[in-house]
C-alpha cells in the first residue's frame, strides 16, 4: 500500500490522458522522468505487477523527501535524484538498456511554483533564484545581477520570444548599478517600469515571458530535452512510447526538432532499399486539454500532450 499521507490534492497534469497513450503492459519496464508529486507514477503503478518496473527521475530534493516518505515502500518503484538528461547513464547504471515507455511532464512543477520561497511566480514575492536543482550555483539572481546587456537581450529574445526588451535590460543595467536586485517582485517592478501600458493591462502577465526566459537559463531546459528525447528514442522498445506534455512553443519545437530526425528518411529515394522510420506519430483524440480537465487544474491550459511510438 502506498503511504495513506500522500497528497491527492496535487492535480496532475493531462492525468488520464497521458497514462492511457503511454499504453503500460503490466510486466514491462517504464520512467517517469519528471516525477513531482507522483500524481503519473501512481497511476503507472496501478497498471504494473510485481515483475514490471518503474524509474522515476527528478532532481528537486524535495519530490526525493516526497518520495521517500510516500512511495519508498514500492518494491518495484526507483527514484533517481537527477536531471533527466542524464536518464541514459542512470538506467544503465541499473542495467536498463532497453525501455517499455518514457513519460516526460515538462516545465515547473506544481509545488515549485506555488512555493514562493522558490522564487519562480511572478506574483511572489522571494528570492531571485529559480533553481530546480537546489545544489546547483547558477541562480536567477545571478542571471540578473552578473549578466552583460547582449547576454541579458539574446535570453530574453530566444526564451522568452521578447523581441524588444532592450528597455527593460538597460533598466535592470541601471538599477543593479546602485544595488543588488534580490527579489521576484524587485524584478516585476523595474519589468513594468519600461512595459507599455497596453501590454501591462493585457490578460497575460506583462512579466511571464521574462520569467520564462530567465527559469529556462538558469535549468538549461530546452537542451535537457534536447538530450532526454535524443536517448530515450535510442532506448526505447518496438511498440513502446514516448509520452510528452509540453506547455510552450519553444519545448514543443524542442520535441518536434528531436523527433523529426527519426520520422525522416535518412537516405535518397533513388536508393531501392526499405528505408522507412522506425517510428511513427501516434494520432490522439486531444492533443490539448479537454474542458472537464481546466475546471480541475487550470496550468492544464496550454499543455499539449504527443505521442511517439517506435514500430520497427
Amino acid at each position: 500500500m502506498l503511504n495513506k499521507n500522500i497528497n491527492f490534492n496535487h492535480v496532475s497534469v493531462r492525468l488520464e490522458d497521458a497514462i492511457d497513450c503511454l499504453d503500460v503492459k503490466k510486466n514491462k519496464i517504464y520512467v517517469d522522468c519528471t516525477f513531482g508529486r507522483g500524481g503519473h507514477s501512481l497511476e503507472i503503478l496501478k497498471r504494473l505487477d510485481n515483475t514490471g518496473k518503474l524509474i522515476v527521475f527528478d532532481l528537486d530534493t524535495e519530490a526525493k523527501d516526497y518520495y521517500e516518505k510516500n512511495f519508498s515502500d514500492k518494491k518495484n518503484c526507483f527514484f533517481i535524484n537527477k536531471n533527466f538528461r542524464y536518464l541514459k547513464e542512470e538506467l544503465e547504471k541499473l542495467e536498463i538498456y532497453k525501455v517499455d515507455g518514457f513519460l516526460f511532464d515538462f516545465g515547473v512543477s506544481s509545488p515549485m511554483f506555488d512555493n514562493p520561497k522558490r522564487g519562480f511566480s511572478y506574483k511572489k514575492d522571494a528570492k531571485l533564484d529559480m533553481r530546480m536543482d537546489q545544489n546547483q550555483k547558477l541562480s536567477a539572481f545571478d542571471v540578473i545581477n552578473f549578466y552583460e546587456k547582449e547576454k541579458l537581450i539574446k535570453i530574453f529574445k530566444e526564451y522568452g520570444e521578447i523581441n524588444n526588451s532592450s528597455f527593460v535590460v538597460n533598466e535592470i543595467i541601471k538599477e543593479r548599478k546602485s544595488k543588488p536586485i534580490n527579489t521576484t517582485l524587485e524584478l516585476v517592478e523595474i519589468i513594468r517600469k519600461k512595459t507599455p501600458k497596453k501590454i501591462i493591462n493585457s490578460k497575460k502577465h506583462f512579466a511571464r515571458t521574462y520569467f520564462q526566459a530567465i527559469r529556462i537559463e538558469v535549468n538549461d531546459e530546452l537542451n535537457s530535452i534536447k538530450k532526454a528525447l535524443s536517448d530515450a528514442l535510442k532506448m526505447l522498445n518496438t511498440n513502446s512510447r514516448i509520452v510528452t506534455i509540453t506547455f510552450h512553443s519553444l519545448e514543443e519545437k524542442e520535441v518536434k526538432n528531436v523527433y523529426k530526425k527519426v520520422l525522416e528518411p535518412q537516405l535518397p529515394k533513388e536508393i531501392p532499399i526499405n528505408n522507412k522510420s522506425d517510428f511513427k506519430i501516434v494520432k490522439i483524440k486531444s492533443r490539448k486539454a479537454l474542458q472537464s480537465e481546466l475546471e480541475k487544474n487550470n496550468r492544464t491550459r496550454s499543455s499539449v500532450l504527443k505521442v511517439i511510438e517506435r514500430i520497427n
